[in-house]
């Protein structure tokens, strides 16, 4: 951040299961983050080939969000 550049983490519109209780509404969550990073930034996190993502909901982690990560081609996942 020193040098002015963002980092853009995951790119979720809000903390998975929080807010996204099912797999429908954890991928709805994701790609609206995504859209919005397009809208806003021009920065598409897949075509830039995102491969990381985190995990820090205070209610749990859950298998959910985990296996839709895997789905859309993230490879590792920090909790």
């Amino acid at each position: 951040m020193q040098d002015g550049q963002l980092e853009f983490v995951n790119g979720g519109w809000s903390a998975p299961d929080e807010a996204c209780p099912t797999h429908d509404d954890l991928l709805d969550n994701w790609m609206t983050g995504q859209q919005f990073l397009i809208n806003v930034f021009g920065y598409d996190a897949v075509k830039a080939g995102l491969k990381m993502s985190w995990q820090i909901d205070s209610f749990g982690m859950s298998s959910a969000y985990a296996r839709l990560a895997s789905d859309v081609g993230i490879e590792a996942l920090f909790l």
